[in-house]
C-alpha cells in the first residue's frame, strides 16, 4: 500500500480568523478587502454568508457591493492570518510530524503511520470535524494549552 496523505485547505480562512477575533462577525455577511475610495480593492476571503449572495475570492469590492449592498469589509491582517496559520500547523504536527505546508492555509499531512489502514477513513473524518472555524473557536475561547489538549484527547482519541 502506497503512503496516506491527507490535504487540508481551510475554506474562508482570512474570514474566520477576524470572526474569531470579532465573534459579532459571525453569522454576517463578511469579507476581508482592502477597500479603497474607488471600491476597486479585491475580495480576500469571505464568509458562507457572503458567498450565497455570489461574493468570491478575487473580486472587485465595487462587484461584491452590486451583490450583496451590506457586505461587511473588513481590512486585513496578514500578522493575524501568520498567527492562526502557525497555530494550525503546530496543531497538525500533533497528529503527524510529517506536514508539508502549501500555503498559509493549506497543507498535507502524512498519516501513513499513525494508525492502522481501516482507521484512515475515521481519521479523515476527526480530521475534518476540526476544521478552520472549529479550531478558531476553540482557540479563541480557550487558551492554547487548553485547545491542544481538547483536541488530542477528544478528537484524536486512538490515534496517537
Amino acid at each position: 500500500m502506497g503512503r496516506v496523505i491527507f490535504h487540508i485547505d481551510m475554506n474562508s480562512f482570512f474570514a474566520s480568523c477576524e470572526i474569531a477575533e470579532n465573534p459579532e462577525l459571525k453569522g454576517q455577511k463578511v469579507a476581508v478587502a482592502h477597500v479603497s475610495l474607488d471600491k476597486k480593492g479585491m475580495v480576500l476571503a469571505a464568509t458562507y454568508e457572503a458567498k450565497a449572495y455570489g461574493i468570491k475570492t478575487t473580486m472587485l469590492v465595487y462587484e461584491a457591493l452590486r451583490l450583496c449592498p451590506d457586505l461587511i469589509f473588513v481590512e486585513p491582517n496578514h500578522e493575524l492570518y501568520q498567527e492562526y496559520s502557525r497555530k494550525f500547523f503546530s496543531y497538525f504536527h500533533k497528529i503527524t510530524p510529517l506536514v508539508e505546508p502549501a500555503s498559509i492555509d493549506e497543507g498535507y499531512l502524512d498519516v501513513t503511520d499513525i494508525c492502522k489502514p481501516h482507521e484512515y477513513l475515521d481519521l479523515a473524518k476527526k480530521t475534518l470535524k476540526v476544521q478552520a472555524n472549529t479550531i478558531i473557536d476553540a482557540y479563541s475561547e480557550l487558551s492554547e494549552s487548553e485547545a491542544e489538549v481538547y483536541y488530542i484527547e477528544e478528537e484524536f482519541k486512538g490515534f496517537k
